[in-house]
């Protein structure tokens, strides 16, 4: 029987949906209702709060049960309601939220999972959004006719390779982590992939890709190469060309400027990416201000720069060399005189499926295409000349439906070897993608102008493993070899391996076909409720072994730990522990961010002008000169794989680093998950591992345990991790640059009665000293707090109640630590074997250069192999200011030791003395022999 919810949902779905099938508007562009003032009134008079819904009708392969669970967990994520259902071989969806997040949920449809391939979806909107409500000049026009000539010439010279698409295994999965681990596994080295990371270990070194990012490029180096502004500072440092232009955070400003210039311009936020925020060929004062406000939406501070005439093509560099080059051509169809532009969609979409690249980016008409064909003198259903080519859009973007073309044997080498010194001038040429605006790809960069418009440390791979025309390249492949170096046999070792679980007869019968699999001496036996494995052999077969033995479970059982036993802490040198004084606390109160203040004021201590900079960089000026530093020294491998610490124990513990038993559950796995915390004898701690962010709860019984599952997934969580709760003290361990050098203690924020004064008055006897403390001021403690409330509940205490003397109430619970705990320096106090593993910890996660390792230990003054203790996070951005401004003991000046082994030593950037890097710096404005000049930024698209 449906129940009440159900059946108002049921209602609510027929409601919309007819809705969407009376109201759809059937206007082209961004004003879809501009020739139906009927079904404008009618919307306007029947939507809610600004809601609109859609109705879609999707087509294609594979778009059954998996396919709608899956959209509807993107929907929950983006706050959209859902509903899915199947009707033959395609999919009915409704969608009903805010315009932004139903558009993102509908790009979303059209990709779908990896094994859905998606042919068409028709959509009929209630409310459908007006983009724009101002309208550019109408003597504005899109593109010159000396660059469609140039688009014209280059696919005229690249002709013979547009005979004929390229045709691959369209089964094979795409993806640029898939990409790497395959050409690990061909190099015969042992990869474990995890999502979007795969963590690579040779036999002499370990290195970590996120996507196609090698672990190498530095937090600092990312960071630069994302603020645009400083990137094209960087590269002009070194002589590279790249487009004049100012950053601006006034329209006024950017008026005047623009006028100056008196040349078209590009519009673009200060940092970014998939060409988000960014118009082209912005020539009247109308557009300009359409464009800024574009802009505005991605940050606070807008460049404008030259728009210079060219072709976008992008160039990978590996290793110090080009290795491909990609011509991205925007979105478009080739008239025959007897379709239509939208059959010509449709036919050309047929072609991209067949390229399991290209099946993942169909082109997708939108009501920026309809005004885009509009002002060209278009609409979807005009039949175009045979041979007649029309673009869609100005977006040379793949994802948006452009074309690829593979450039080798076509480019010059000049234009190759331009890319190489880009990527060289960072210090860090792994890998590259370098995107050039050029006049003639077939010419050298003396005989034309040619820009560097863009360098992206982690450009996609498959574009050019899988280009739609011209010879294909294997970039993942040329990645790992440079990132394996020479390598040699790896060596034979022998390992004793502890796993724990619920451990069958199936398990140990598995685990000694695994032996023989992969050609490993070994033998298992059961000890207690445990399995101890006793191996031999080559260590990237027992590392597979080992990582096979991590992912083991069936119907009824389960491995939920695995330790690599043996690992003794050798004698440690306390040395490693630095003994700087601590910072004098001089802090001003109203400073908004107390790390970033002790980072100034360490440099300034030093005769440095300091400035901070977006994306976690600082400007340092002293004696004419200017450097670019960070203020975390991390990457965005090691940032994604400690921030799913699933993932992160996984490496860990190939390490040999202990960490806590646990398992996760699929949210379709709620029979297995309870019998799993059935076997805790207390409570164990289940993590909602939501793309959104990972949030924790300390689980006591199966009704608790039900309302935290319910809510994670109605938020579009697919898994949920159970880990054992050890019991001991938590310890911060930072680590910088290869050495451990402070410790603290964290535990819950608590206060103790004194048997005159009432919790309240306990509670703000501790605001007051909390108060006196520059890292604990901005986190006082209110009664109005849901979770001190909830404590207090479960200590059974009031507000008004008057503990006894001695009597300790926690206010925070010791999983979450969200008042930021009460912490000690423990640093002379803390057994050296926990520094030591610290370092291992670390230095287990390729890139990372500091870090601070959260540990459990029971016993923290007693060795680390008289008990049990396990490491339960690796912050790759902890708080700096938590160390200088302890609850108790003395301080320490962490960020005097980052500064002096990390910031002013590898971790630095020089730029040109003469350079001015704040906003309206004067000495970027268009020269006046580019008055004319046009600027084509086709490769980060924008708007159109």
């Amino acid at each position: 029987m449906f129940s009440k919810v159900n059946l108002i949902r049921v209602l609510k779905f027929l409601y919309y949906k007819l809705l969407c099938k009376l109201l759809h508007p059937s206007g082209p562009g961004l004003d879809p209702y501009r020739a139906a003032p009927v079904k404008r009134w009618f919307t306007s008079l029947l939507s809610r709060n600004n809601k609109a819904a859609v109705s879609l009708i999707v087509s294609g392969k594979h778009v059954g049960s998996g396919y709608r669970s899956w959209i509807g967990r993107k929907a929950r994520i983006n706050g959209v309601e859902c509903w899915a259902i199947k009707r033959g071989k395609q999919a009915e969806i409704l969608l009903l939220g805010d315009s932004p997040a139903i558009e993102t949920v509908i790009r979303f449809a059209w990709r779908g999972p990896d094994k859905s391939i998606i042919e068409n979806i028709k959509c009929w909107w209630f409310n459908k959004p007006t983009s724009y409500t101002k309208k550019a000049d109408t003597g504005h026009t899109l593109w010159q006719q000396d660059t469609i000539a140039q688009f014209m010439h280059t696919l005229q010279y690249l002709s013979p390779l547009l005979e004929k698409p390229n045709r691959f295994d369209v089964s094979r999965e795409v993806s640029d982590a898939s990409e790497v681990r395959r050409a690990a596994l061909a190099r015969g080295l042992f990869v474990k992939r995890m999502g979007k990371l795969n963590y690579l270990m040779t036999p002499a070194k370990v290195e970590g890709v996120q996507k196609s990012q090698p672990s190498r490029v530095s937090t600092l180096i990312r960071s630069l190469s994302c603020h645009k502004h400083l990137t094209k500072l960087h590269l002009a440092k070194h002589n590279l060309p790249v487009p004049n232009g100012r950053v601006l955070t006034e329209l006024d400003e950017a008026r005047e400027y623009f006028r100056a210039c008196r040349c078209p311009m590009v519009v673009k936020p200060l940092s970014g990416s998939h060409g988000r925020g960014i118009t082209v060929n912005v020539e009247t004062d109308d557009v300009l201000e359409i464009a800024w406000d574009y802009a505005k939406k991605f940050h606070d501070e807008v460049i404008l720069e030259e728009f210079v005439k060219g072709v976008d093509v992008r160039v990978l560099v590996v290793g110090g060399k080009a290795q491909a080059a990609l011509f991205r051509v925007p979105a478009n169809v080739i008239g025959d005189g007897k379709h239509t532009i939208e059959a010509l969609i449709e036919k050309k979409n047929k072609v991209r499926l067949l390229n399991p690249r290209m099946r993942k980016a169909l082109i997708i008409p939108d009501s920026y295409t309809e005004e885009f064909l509009d002002r060209q003198g278009y609409s979807l259903r005009s039949v175009p000349k045979s041979g007649q080519i029309v673009f869609l859009h100005l977006k040379a973007n793949i994802e948006a439906g452009g074309d690829s073309i593979s450039l080798l044997g076509y480019i010059h080498p000049d234009l190759m070897s331009l890319a190489e010194e880009a990527a060289a001038s960072f210090g860090t040429d792994d890998y590259w993608g370098i995107d050039l605006l050029v006049e003639r790809i077939d010419l050298p960069r003396s005989q034309q102008n040619c820009k560097i418009v863009e360098v992206n440390s982690r450009a996609n791979i498959f574009n050019v493993q899988f280009p739609m025309y011209g010879e294909p390249a294997d970039v993942a492949q040329v990645l790992v070899d440079h990132l394996a170096g020479d390598t040699t046999d790896y060596p034979q070792q022998t390992v004793q391996v502890k796993v724990t679980g619920a451990l069958t007869s199936e398990f140990f019968h598995w685990a000694e076909r695994g032996f023989i699999e992969l050609s490993l001496q070994g033998d298992i036996e059961k000890v207690g409720a445990h399995a101890l494995i006793n191996l031999h052999g080559p260590h990237n077969f027992l590392l597979q072994y080992i990582d096979n033995l991590m992912g083991w479970r069936d119907q009824k059982a389960w491995v939920d730990g695995v330790q690599i036993l043996g690992n003794k802490a050798e004698k440690v040198m306390r040395e490693a522990i630095s003994k700087s004084k601590p910072s004098v606390s001089n802090v001003q109160k109203n400073h908004t961010d107390l790390d970033e203040w002790l980072f100034i004021n360490e440099f300034e201590s030093m005769g440095y002008e300091a400035e901070v900079l977006p994306e976690n960089l600082i400007k340092l000026q002293k004696d004419g000169a200017i450097g670019i530093t960070a203020t975390r020294f991390s990457s965005k491998f090691c940032d994604k794989l400690c921030a799913y610490w699933y993932h992160g124990k996984k490496v860990l513990a190939l390490n040999g680093i202990p960490v806590p038993r646990g398992v996760h559950f699929k949210w379709t796995e709620w029979s297995k998950a309870v019998r799993y915390l059935k076997q805790f004898p207390e409570h164990c701690v289940v993590s909602d591992l939501n793309p959104a962010g990972v949030r924790k709860e300390k689980i006591t019984e199966e009704n608790h345990l039900k309302a935290f599952w319910d809510r994670a997934q109605k938020t579009g969580t697919n898994y949920m991790l159970f880990e054992e709760d050890l019991i001991g003290d938590e310890v911060a361990i930072t680590v910088v640059a290869g050495k451990a050098v402070s410790a603290l203690a964290i535990k819950p924020v608590s206060i103790t009665g004194d048997g005159e004064k009432t919790v309240a008055q306990l509670i703000a006897d501790k605001n007051v000293a909390r108060s006196s403390n520059p890292f604990y001021r901005s986190k006082l403690l209110s009664l109005e707090d849901r979770e001190i409330n909830r404590m207090l509940k479960l200590a059974e205490v009031n507000p008004a109640d008057v503990p006894s003397p001695g009597q300790m109430v926690y206010l925070e619970d010791r999983v979450k630590l969200h008042l930021g705990g009460e912490t000690e320096n423990v640093t002379n106090s803390l057994h050296s074997d926990f520094f030591f593993f610290a370092v291992q910890a670390v230095q287990a996660i390729p890139g990372l250069k500091a870090a601070t390792v959260h540990m459990i230990v029971s016993q923290p003054c007693e060795p680390a192999v008289e008990q049990r203790w396990v490491v339960i996070q690796v912050n790759t951005s902890p708080s700096i200011a938590m160390f200088h401004y302890p609850w108790q003991g003395e301080g320490y000046n962490l960020v005097g030791q980052i500064v002096n082994d990390l910031c002013l030593k590898e971790q630095i950037k020089w730029i040109e003395e003469s350079v001015n890097l704040s906003p309206g710096d004067q000495s970027l404005a268009c020269n006046n022999d580019l008055k004319a000049s046009n600027q084509e930024e086709l490769g980060e698209g924008g708007l159109e």
